[in-house]
C-alpha cells in the first residue's frame, strides 16, 4: 500500500484500521490478521507477476535467437 499511493495514504489507511478496531471493540488481533492477509495477497500477486515476466522474457529470447539464426543462415 505504501508503494501504491505513498506514505500519507499508508498512514491514513493504518489510522483508519486502528480507529475502526477501537470503535468495533476488536482486539489488536484483527489488524494483524488484516495486515497478514493483505501481505499474503500481495506476495501471491508479485509471484504471479514474476512468473509471467519470466515466461514472456523466455519467449522473447527464443524469438530473438530464431531471428538471429535465420539472419546468419540467409546468406
Amino acid at each position: 500500500m505504501i508503494f501504491e499511493r505513498g506514505p500519507r495514504a499508508f498512514l491514513g489507511g493504518t489510522a483508519q484500521v486502528l480507529r475502526q478496531s477501537i470503535v468495533d471493540g476488536w482486539s489488536m488481533q484483527h489488524p494483524s490478521q488484516f495486515a497478514s492477509a493483505y501481505i499474503s495477497e500481495r506476495i501471491v500477486i508479485l509471484s504471479n507477476l514474476r512468473s509471467a515476466i519470466a515466461t514472456f522474457l523466455a519467449e522473447v529470447r527464443v524469438m530473438l535467437l530464431l531471428v538471429l539464426y535465420f539472419i546468419d543462415n540467409s546468406y
